[in-house]
């Protein structure tokens, strides 16, 4: 008797929500290790970066990439909460990484001076854009897959709901 090969229903639900939760862009909360010891180069300067500690209570870092459509599109809503968390007082990274180093630097361009570069992948993601929110220590307090799609918002206030809800920051 051959054994059943009868579809598990429950057990594709499941998957489908534990899939649906990692692609929906928000935030998740909880322990997520520590951002890695890796040294980065900076876009318009001779310094590097180390990225397992910050030098504010909280660092937002967004790991983008030049392939990736979907960065390329998020690109507006990340410039604006960078600009808007660094006022703040919370320090932010963008890393341009995952490609050649003729196309990373292209794109760094686009985030400005300071924007970190990672050609050779050295930074451990599970795909782009990521974005991580740490502490002085480097402990990763959350981690969000995907970003918005859109141009950022005029209102200070829907702009910081972006930053509550997508980056996980107070």
């Amino acid at each position: 008797m051959k054994p059943s090969r009868a579809v598990s229903w429950p057990a594709i639900a499941a998957l489908a929500i534990l899939v649906g939760a990692l692609w929906s862009g928000r935030a998740s909360s909880g322990a997520h290790g520590v951002m890695p010891k890796i040294e980065l180069p900076v876009l318009g300067s001779p310094g590097t970066v180390v990225l397992d500690a910050c030098p504010t209570p909280r660092c937002l870092t967004v790991y983008v990439s030049p392939w990736c459509p979907h960065c390329r599109r998020s690109g507006p809503v990340i410039k604006a909460v960078e600009d808007d968390v660094r006022r703040r007082g919370v320090t932010a990274r963008v890393i341009v990484g995952d490609d050649t180093d003729r196309a990373v630097r292209a794109y760094a361009a686009y985030f400005g001076p300071g924007t970190l570069l990672d050609p050779g992948a050295l930074f451990p993601q599970d795909g782009v854009p990521t974005a991580y929110v740490s502490d002085a220590q480097g402990r990763i307090l959350s981690k969000t897959f995907g970003l918005p799609e859109s141009s950022p918002p005029s209102d200070p206030a829907e702009l910081r709901g972006i930053e509550r809800r997508n980056f996980g920051l107070p």
